[in-house]
């Protein structure tokens, strides 16, 4: 029987670059309501990011005082120009589809901007 979740999470790496594939798969396999959300994400944030690089990260929230650590998936906006126009274009997204996105999943999947240094394409810093 094919692995039919394994092959979507397979063909993420097509377009987003993950810090580590393993905690990525193992994210999506544990949670995966929110692959169909990761999916349309590429189109949704090219509408406003055409040229933008995408990183999946899996990133441990400290949340509230006394809350325990919970675990979410970054999609990562690595956008060039300046920082307030990525800004407005981030806010623009937020109206139109990433709030609604972060809602829907219970904040288990969160789009950002990257602020750090951006990857080479072949992946490396």
């Amino acid at each position: 029987m094919a692995d039919e979740l394994g092959e979507r999470i397979r063909e993420l790496h097509w377009v987003y670059r993950c810090e580590d594939p393993p905690a990525v798969e193992i994210y999506l396999r544990a949670n995966p309501d929110l692959l169909p959300y990761v999916e349309q994400s590429e189109a949704r944030i090219a509408e406003h990011f055409p040229d933008a690089n995408l990183r999946l990260a899996v990133e441990h929230d400290e949340g509230e005082e006394g809350a325990p650590a919970a675990e979410k998936l970054f999609i990562l906006i690595e956008a060039g120009g300046g920082t307030g126009d990525a800004l407005d274009r981030l806010e623009k997204l937020d109206e139109a589809w990433s709030v609604d996105v972060c809602d829907a999943t219970d904040d288990r999947l969160v789009i950002d901007l990257s602020y750090e240094r951006p990857l080479s394409p072949s992946g490396s810093a």
